[in-house]
């Protein structure tokens, strides 16, 4: 950025035709004025499509956060942004699409990595197989817990999150095997069958979070999309989706 230094005008402060002077610790700047978009560009398709992914990754955020345990890790974690919310969207931002979530959208901070395999979703529990890769035996050992979210949507969420469902389970980890450790969680039931949603995605976010004095560590998170709009409702009842 351009700074005045010994300016015939003296002290410049204002906007003057594409230019705007101010100060920042007493020392006089410059910079160009942002020109507004205009009206055809807001309506144009990039634009909408913008606002869109924005919105996606603003709601998902505002969702999840709402769960005490992701809200405090978030704020604790060294990620940028002034609060647990924008931390979380601001990670999350370019991982959404104008279409909604993706794979790549997560309900932790890059860390190390984990593995799951062997998910299966029933109305009554979920089941799968983890595995942790650590740098180092001492970061994130038993006895730590994996957070589990489970969010059906019909793709873009909307701003009354209409059609939007969450799920957030805890399960404690007491012993870790060596290859894969399985995880079993009984659910328990939440929607009557008047209320079964009828929802085109569901996304299940998985990571493993360690909480010590005052900070937290933690995995990086597994995400797994499925496509259950050709199931209907009936995913719900009678269907297992692996």
């Amino acid at each position: 950025m351009p700074r005045l230094i010994n300016t015939i005008l003296g002290k410049v402060k204002g906007t003057l035709n594409d230019l705007t002077f101010f100060y920042k610790n007493n020392v006089q700047f410059v910079k160009s004025r942002k020109k507004p978009h205009s009206k055809s560009f807001r309506n144009s398709v990039l634009a909408k499509n913008n606002r869109r992914q924005f919105a996606n990754s603003h709601f998902f955020s505002k969702i999840i956060t709402q769960e005490k345990e992701i809200y405090d890790l978030w704020k604790s974690a060294k990620v940028k942004g002034s609060s647990p919310y924008f931390k979380v969207h601001s990670y999350n931002r370019t991982r959404c699409t104008h279409e909604g979530l993706t794979e790549k959208n997560a309900i932790t901070p890059d860390s190390i990595p984990i593995s799951v395999e062997n998910i299966a979703l029933r109305k009554d529990a979920r089941s799968f197989r983890f595995k942790l890769y650590r740098k180092n035996n001492d970061y994130l050992s038993a006895p730590f817990s994996i957070f589990i979210c489970a969010m059906l949507t019909n793709g873009v969420i909307p701003s009354d999150l209409s059609g939007v469902y969450e799920d957030f389970y805890i399960v404690n980890i007491a012993e870790e095997i060596s290859e894969y450790t399985d995880v079993n969680v009984n659910i328990n039931k939440r929607l009557s069958d008047i209320e079964i949603p009828n929802s085109k995605f569901l996304y299940i976010f998985i990571a493993a979070v360690k909480k010590l004095d005052g900070s937290f560590e933690w995995s990086s998170t597994f995400t797994k999309m499925f496509d259950i709009s050709a199931f209907n409702n009936k995913w719900y009842l009678d269907s297992e989706i692996k």
